[in-house]
């Protein structure tokens, strides 16, 4: 659980770093009228003066890239350690560790070479591939966090560690909200 935490604690830093810094990009260029597209593009634009103004800096395009590389070690970690639980909980398969971790390194490997080889292992393609996978990763939030909300308001379920009214509202009004610009980022990305 040590572990587990640090690991979430890490990744959600990172997270919340990499958001910042593309807020802080795309902020800026809303109000400069420009346009950065691809990885390389936020890379390059946190380090010049022309699109960021004085927030420009080497330091912060480097974080820029080291939160990116962070996020990918760690959902890449995240991805072994689901498929050792689904091999061993669930399947009930009994592997020696290493041979388990290198396994579902691989098999993680495997859609990733797919789609590669599909779109010919093209940057962009590739990015647009992140952008249709986070668009689908919106349409599958609101299905996870109605009934987590649902589930942490009833007592039978929770005994004394049920939530209070109030914060199952405010909980469904959020997950409301979520939805909702989940439902125009859809639109306006097949638009």
């Amino acid at each position: 659980m040590r572990f587990g935490k640090w690991d979430s604690n890490v990744h959600l830093f990172a997270a919340f770093l990499i958001n910042a810094l593309l807020l802080v990009l795309g902020g800026t260029l809303f109000y400069n009228g420009g346009h950065v597209s691809a990885f390389i593009g936020v890379y390059n634009g946190l380090k010049d003066p022309s699109v960021v103004g004085n927030l420009a800096s080497p330091i912060m395009s480097t974080l820029f890239a080291f939160a990116l590389l962070i996020t990918g070690l760690i959902s890449s970690i995240a991805s072994t350690l689901a498929g050792q639980i689904v091999m061993e909980g669930y399947l009930n398969i009994r592997l020696p560790l290493w041979v388990r971790r290198l396994l579902t390194r691989f098999v993680t490997l495997i859609p990733i070479m797919l789609i590669g080889f599909l779109i010919g292992f093209s940057e962009h393609n590739f990015e647009q591939v992140i952008v249709y996978y986070q668009v689908s990763l919106s349409i599958a939030l609101p299905m996870t966090l109605f009934p987590l909300v649902f589930l942490t308001s009833r007592k039978d379920v929770l005994h004394e560690h049920v939530n209070k009214p109030w914060v199952t509202i405010l909980g469904y009004f959020l997950c409301s909200v979520i939805t909702v610009l989940n439902i125009q980022l859809i639109i306006s990305t097949f638009q």
